[in-house]
């Protein structure tokens, strides 16, 4: 809603006071009509652009399809079927409504009496400005139709929204899907019956333009409780960045910007909310998720190193860390992605662990992947993580000692050992077995003639296994760019492609 006054009365701040949004009759009362213009506005160049597109439409003179087409462009490019399912604003917008709209469109395009490709940039800002009055009246009156008062059982019930005003309705899944996404809100919405009032019905479809587009059929929103200003800047700043390729890894790098600057603010206070739309459907899942202590001091000493070439996965690298699952697990997709891209080349991104796989296909630098096991020890609050250099610095020299051996003139013979060596460390690794780990370290040393180095008594320890492993991995690839082979060591049985 202030998004939308701030386009209307340029400085929003007049409409707050302190944590609460404060706007007089008179402009409440015009505010489906600003929301309107303010979606119009922002799909101009899109309904000029489609002026071309409903040039078939019009010499069949059909005013409805015209007006659908329209109102898809101006106004359900923002307000999607699957945030309001069966709304009167999206699937259920009135056929009468549409067909007014058309009539509008034709009566101003034969006025004009010209082909659409001979149209001059004034008189396409005509056909539009005379066509937003007509969209803005009738999803004026769609959203109307949403308030209008209906039976709470004859009892006089407040709003289990605002907790403050009059009831005149249980919610409706209509009115904000995602409130229904999971079974315990389903039951709580439609056995407890959740009354609400018509100023916060009126709220609810206004909260689909305060999400930013994620990617992966992501949105996300933040909220700063009991900062509404902040709140406000925050999204902003969030969606004016939208050139960004992850705004919810530009995202995090602002907080921590401005959490330097502005001692006020403290990480932990800050939650997130994000929705997921299913491919090929209305269904969306609802997530919310605030940072704890130990993540926010990692965020903020760490976060700067976050590899920018996955960017594109840093939601699914915050899904992780905020619901406590490890970052091995994490790295294995991403190393699954790197060193098996053929195997997984037409994995759908239809979940988290298969975004990552398809993000570590894309890797160009191995080095770049040290940041999620030095992330994860300092949550583990590991204080030996000098091991990882130390191993990773290992695994580049036992690649090295491999390539220089006098047994391994030819270096194709000596990478296809070391990529033997590589699925077998790796499968090791992700049936956490140290044993058949330091089995295939051995006979590695062994071939080259090079002592064990003692770095890797300390991998025998729970609590340093994956980290050594891991680091010594990517250093024993660390100059190999994505593949989609295999091969096996030289006299080793099997394949040990890992599952």
């Amino acid at each position: 809603m202030l998004k939308v006054l701030e386009s209307k009365y340029e400085d929003f701040s007049k409409f707050v006071e302190g944590n609460k949004v404060k706007i007089d009759r008179r402009i409440w009362d015009e505010m489906p009509y600003l929301y309107a213009e303010y979606l119009c506005e922002l799909n101009k160049e899109r309904f000029i652009n489609t002026l071309n597109k409903l040039e078939r439409h019009i010499y069949t003179g059909n005013a409805e399809e015209i007006g659908a087409e329209i109102y898809k462009v101006l106004i359900k490019t923002n307000i999607s079927n699957a945030l309001y399912r069966n709304g009167r604003l999206t699937q259920n917008f009135r056929p009468e409504y549409k067909l007014d709209i058309g009539e509008k469109f034709l009566e101003v395009f034969r006025n004009i009496n010209k082909p659409i490709e001979e149209l001059t940039g004034e008189e396409k800002n005509h056909i539009f400005e005379e066509v937003k009055t007509i969209v803005k009246q009738k999803f004026a009156n769609a959203l109307e139709e949403e308030i209008i008062e209906t039976s709470i059982d004859g009892i006089e019930l407040t709003c289990g929204f605002c907790n403050h005003r009059k009831a005149i309705k249980f919610v409706e899944e209509r009115n904000f899907t995602p409130l229904f996404a999971s079974l315990e809100t389903m039951g709580n919405f439609f056995w407890d019956r959740i009354p609400i009032c018509k100023e916060c019905v009126i709220s609810l479809f206004f909260s689909c333009i305060s999400f930013v587009s994620s990617g992966a059929q992501k949105q996300i929103f933040i909220y700063i409780p009991q900062n509404l200003e902040e709140t406000y800047r925050i999204n902003r700043t969030m969606e004016l960045r939208g050139d960004m390729r992850s705004p919810f890894y530009s995202l995090t790098n602002k907080l921590v910007e401005d959490e330097i600057q502005k001692a006020e603010w403290v990480l932990e206070s800050i939650y997130f909310v994000e929705l997921e739309t299913k491919s090929k459907s209305n269904d969306v899942r609802i997530y919310s998720f605030h940072i704890p202590d130990r993540v926010a001091q990692a965020i903020r000493t760490e976060i700067k190193n976050y590899p920018e070439e996955l960017e594109s996965i840093f939601s699914e690298f915050m899904f992780y860390i905020n619901t406590g699952k490890s970052l091995y697990d994490f790295l294995l997709y991403l190393l699954l992605g790197f060193f098996k891209k053929e195997s997984y080349e037409n994995l759908k991104d239809d979940t988290v662990d298969s975004r990552i796989v398809n993000a570590g296909m894309k890797i160009s630098k191995l080095e770049r992947l040290l940041f999620f096991i030095n992330f994860q020890e300092v949550l583990n609050m590991n204080e030996q993580r000098g091991y990882i250099k130390q191993a990773f610095n290992e695994g580049k020299k036992l690649r090295e000692y491999y390539i220089t051996s006098e047994d391994n003139q030819e270096n194709l013979e000596a990478l296809k050992k070391l990529e033997g060596l590589t699925y077998k460390l790796l499968e090791a690794i992700r049936r956490k077995d140290k044993e058949y780990f330091i089995q295939n370290l051995i006979r590695a040393y062994l071939r080259v003639e090079k002592e064990i180095p003692c770095l890797f008594k300390e991998a025998l320890y729970d609590e340093n296994f994956n980290m050594i492993a891991y680091a010594f991995l990517i250093g024993l690839n660390c100059e190999v760019r994505s593949r989609g082979g295999q091969a096996n060591d030289e006299g080793e049985e099997g394949n040990s492609e890992p599952a």
